[in-house]
This record gives structure tokens, C-alpha cells and sequence, in this order.
């Protein structure tokens, strides 16, 4: 609450006065009348040359009627119609708004007559708890100054000295706090910063620990893979050596294959047969053999050459003369086709040519003949 002084040389008005603000449940006083002495001696404020300590008699009214209530009185002296420095009213406003803000007093703030002393200091305290500007802390408070029952036509605060001081306190509060924020900002964004930095190094550090723990064993797997072996000794696998794939100098592979389908007791013209894939077709239809060529073995389609087809079958080459002896086989004895039939025909085994046979022609329509 803010208000005029609250004590009378009446006593019955003094003890009204008080009594009515005891009511409101005011337990802390604030006077800012430098005039105000609390050890004036009585003749001096009953013949009006001072004016009249209050707390006393409010204290002796909230024993006699609010048993238990502490009360508290707070003097910050300001000339009338005056300021006092920037410096010392902020300092005053800013220790009055957090007790108002942290305890749970209910405050009396007063000059003589409530206008120009009490409404600076409240205009202050309007920006400290409320962060309002100047403009409208002094529209607020001279609004509510208004109210009064009894209208005074003066302002609140009520010189242009006090208007001034209100202006420049909020002012330089408003650019304090946005450099302790700037600030802030910028010491948060630096503990970020290191923060993250923090961080990657320990990312590092982690992963190098990983690397290399990986790479050479460390501790105990160190000490374990240097210790004699206590089981039986795994048998060394011989490896082969690196020519024991490759096919014999001058011999190809289809050649190689049709040797050791003749070694293993398959008949020289059904090596193709074997190498030959299968072909599912809904039809049938004469299946042509061909040797896997060594490029397809590995993986490397061959292209085809000009003048084929493309998916047609090409026919499997003919052995040639050159041939090996496989281990624990016969040997193999390739000739001419004319020699051969001449060797046949003088040993009196002479080869008739025959046709060859054809499949039984198919049935497209799948009606029985």
C-alpha cells in the first residue's frame, strides 16, 4: 500500500488512522521523510514544530489487538519534492522488491503526503518486480494515485526532477540487463563450446583405444597367446600350391575336361553332356552340347562372335590332337576323322556313317494323337 503519513497529534485520529492500516494486515513500515525523527520528544509534535513518531503507538496497537504480529519499520530519508542519488535509490528499490518478492510482509510505503517521494520509489519498484519501462511504471502509478478518495490534482511523482530520476534508473537498468544477458549468452555459448570439444577428444581417444586394441592384444589376451599350448597339436593343413589349379602348358580346359570325363569311364562324346547345362523348356526340343570355356568358369561372359545369333548355341570345339595322360588312366590318342576311319577299316572294324536320330516330334496342342 502507498500512502500519506499515517500518524496525527490527535491521538484518537492517530490511534484510528493506525488501526484502520493494522486492519489491511500491515506489518512493515517504509517512510521516506528525511523530517522524520523517531526520537522526537513529545512537546515538539503536539505543539507541530515535528511531526509525530508512529511506530510506537503501532506497536502498542498490534499487541493489544493482533497478538503475535511483528511489525517493522524501514527509514530511507529523501528531501521533500527532491532525490537523493541514482546509485542510492537504486540500491534501496532493489533491496525492497526482493523482500517483497522472497517474505511474506504486506508493506506501507509513505512520504508526507504520497505523492512525489512515494511514487518514485514505487515507479522503481513497479520495473523491479514487474519489468516495466518508465512511461508505463509513471502511468501506472499516477492511475492508481487517482483513486483516492479524496482526488488531489498533483502528479505521481510529482516533479520533473523525479520523473528524470525514475527515466534514467530504469534506463540504465533496462542496458545492464542486456549486457548481463549478452554476457551470459556469450559464457554459455564458450562452456558449449569447450563442452563439445571435450566430447570429440573423448570420441577420439575412444576410438584410437579401440584401434588399437584391435590391432595388437594387450593385458591379458597378450600374455595368453604368448603361453605354451597345454592341448594336442592341430595338424598342419598342407596347402597347395598355386600352378595345381591351372590346367597343363598347351592342353585348354574344354580339352582337360574331356580328358578326365574319359579317365572316370565316361564316354568321350558325352563330355559334353556333362558340362553342358540343363535346359527346362515346356518343349522338347534337341539339346545342343557345349564345353564350359574357361572365361565362363571364372565368371566373364565371352561375347559372341560376328555372324551368331544372339542366344543361339554354338557347338562344342572338337579335342584336339594334343592330349595328356592323366594319372592311373589310358592314354588318350586323339586323330584325324579319315585316319581313324582307315585305321578301323584295315583292322576290319569298318564305321558305317549313321544319321542321326531325331526326337519324336512334339505336341503343341497337347491332344493325344
Amino acid at each position: 500500500m502507498v500512502g500519506a503519513f499515517p500518524g496525527m497529534a490527535d491521538d484518537f485520529e492517530n490511534e484510528k488512522l493506525l488501526g484502520s492500516l493494522l486492519e489491511q494486515g500491515i506489518t512493515t513500515f517504509v517512510c521516506l521523510q528525511r523530517e522524520y525523527d523517531p526520537r522526537a520528544p513529545e512537546a515538539k509534535w503536539r505543539s507541530g514544530v515535528a511531526i509525530r513518531p508512529y511506530y510506537e503507538d503501532a506497536v502498542a496497537l498490534a499487541g493489544a489487538f493482533y497478538p503475535g504480529r511483528r511489525l517493522q519499520f524501514l527509514h530511507f530519508g529523501i528531501e521533500d519534492c527532491s532525490v537523493v542519488e541514482d546509485d542510492a535509490v537504486t540500491d534501496f528499490a532493489v533491496a525492497l522488491a526482493r523482500r517483497i518478492k522472497t517474505t511474506n510482509e504486506v508493506v506501507y510505503l509513505h512520504c508526507w503526503g504520497g505523492h512525489g517521494r512515494a511514487g518514485t520509489v514505487v515507479c522503481l519498484l513497479l520495473h523491479f518486480l514487474y519489468d516495466q519501462d518508465a512511461a508505463s511504471a509513471m502511468m501506472r502509478c499516477q492511475f492508481v494515485h487517482d483513486l483516492r478518495r479524496v482526488p488531489i490534482v498533483v502528479g505521481s511523482p510529482q516533479t520533473q526532477t523525479q520523473r528524470d530520476q525514475v527515466s534514467r534508473v530504469i534506463a540504465r537498468s533496462i542496458v545492464s540487463r542486456k549486457v548481463a544477458a549478452a554476457a551470459a549468452a556469450e559464457r554459455a555459448a564458450h562452456d558449449l563450446a569447450v563442452e563439445e570439444q571435450r566430447a570429440a577428444a573423448t570420441r577420439r581417444a575412444s576410438s584410437q583405444q579401440k584401434h588399437t586394441a584391435g590391432a595388437t592384444p594387450s593385458g591379458p589376451a597378450r600374455r595368453a597367446s604368448n603361453a605354451p599350448h597345454s592341448g594336442p597339436t592341430p595338424a598342419a593343413t598342407p596347402r597347395a600350391p598355386a600352378d595345381a589349379a591351372r590346367p597343363p602348358e598347351g592342353v585348354s580346359l574344354p580339352r582337360l575336361m574331356t580328358s578326365v570325363a574319359v579317365t572316370q569311364g565316361a564316354h568321350p562324346k558325352k563330355a559334353d553332356e556333362v558340362m553342358a547345362p540343363a535346359r527346362a523348356s515346356p518343349r522338347a526340343e534337341p539339346t545342343t552340347a557345349r564345353v564350359a570355356s574357361a572365361a565362363e568358369v571364372s565368371g566373364v561372359v565371352p561375347r559372341q562372335p560376328p555372324g551368331i545369333k544372339p542366344g543361339k548355341q554354338m557347338r562344342a570345339p572338337r579335342p584336339s590332337a594334343a592330349a595328356s595322360r592323366p594319372a592311373g588312366g589310358r592314354k588318350i590318342v586323339s586323330q584325324p576323322l579319315k585316319q581313324h576311319q582307315a585305321a578301323q577299316a584295315a583292322a576290319g572294324h569298318p564305321i558305317v556313317p549313321q544319321p542321326p536320330s531325331r526326337p519324336p516330334p512334339s505336341n503343341p496342342g497337347g491332344a493325344s494323337s
